[in-house]
């Protein structure tokens, strides 16, 4: 999930590079793919010890 929400911060930028992008493009995406970062280090995470 990782890779996949920096493509979505990043994209913008690449794709369109010869195209002129929106403001609101750019910060739809960059705030799309910072949560999507952030979900995936989360999930990547080990769970804590249950064995208490």
């Amino acid at each position: 999930m990782v890779p996949l929400g920096l493509w979505l911060i990043l994209s913008p930028a690449v794709v369109t590079a010869s195209h002129g992008v929106s403001p609101g493009i750019v910060w739809s995406n960059a705030c799309a793919g910072g949560a999507v970062c952030l979900l995936g280090l989360i999930a990547a995470s080990p769970a804590p010890d249950a064995s208490g």
